[in-house]
C-alpha cells in the first residue's frame, strides 16, 4: 500500500513533501465547476446518495474542493459518515477547511471516533514509515486484525488505497 497525497503548489503539505523528497505529479485541478458537479453526482451515485442543490453548490464554492483528490476525499467522507440529519452541518464543516493538511486529520480524526484511535494507528503507522508501501496481508499481520476488521477499515478508506 502507498500513500498518495494530493495538494496545491501554495499549501505547507506540498512543500513538507517536496522537501522530504517525494516523488510530484503535477495535475492540473478540475476548475470547471460543472464538470466537478457532475463528479459530484456520479460518485455519490454509484454509492445511492445525493445531495440538494443547495449542498452541492456549497461544496462547488469551497476552495478545497477544486482538487479533484481533495473533493473525492470529501464525498468520500460524506458517503462513510454523512447521515441526513447532520449532512448539512458536514458539508459546513468541510466547505471552511482551507487546505489538505487540515482536510485529512480531519479524515483520520473521523475514522478514529468509528474505529478507536489505536486501531487506526495500528494501520496507518507501518503505512507511512514503510517505503514501497505494504500489501493487505502484512497489514493486517503487523495490525494484529481479522480479515472482517481489514475489510471494514479498506471500505472506509478505499479511495485512499492502492494496491
Amino acid at each position: 500500500c502507498k500513500v498518495i497525497l494530493t495538494t496545491i503548489e501554495t499549501d505547507s503539505t506540498f512543500y513538507s513533501a517536496t522537501r522530504k523528497g517525494f516523488d510530484v505529479a503535477k495535475v492540473d485541478p478540475m476548475l470547471e465547476q460543472k464538470t466537478r458537479q457532475s463528479f459530484i453526482e456520479k460518485y455519490l451515485g454509484r454509492h445511492g446518495k445525493t445531495l440538494t442543490e443547495d449542498q452541492s453548490s456549497k461544496l462547488l464554492t469551497s476552495t478545497i474542493s477544486i482538487i479533484p483528490g481533495n473533493l473525492r476525499a470529501i464525498l468520500n467522507e460524506l458517503k462513510n459518515n454523512g447521515t441526513f440529519d447532520e449532512l448539512d452541518q458536514s458539508i459546513e464543516q468541510f466547505s471552511a477547511i482551507s487546505n489538505a493538511e487540515d482536510l485529512y486529520w480531519h479524515i483520520v480524526a473521523d475514522a478514529e471516533r468509528t474505529f478507536g484511535g489505536d486501531f487506526v494507528a495500528g494501520i496507518l503507522l507501518p503505512i507511512a514509515v514503510s517505503r514501497n508501501g505494504l500489501d493487505e496481508a502484512t497489514i493486517m499481520a503487523i495490525a494484529e486484525i481479522s480479515p472482517l476488521q481489514w475489510s471494514q477499515f479498506y471500505g472506509y478508506f478505499e479511495d485512499f488505497f492502492v494496491f
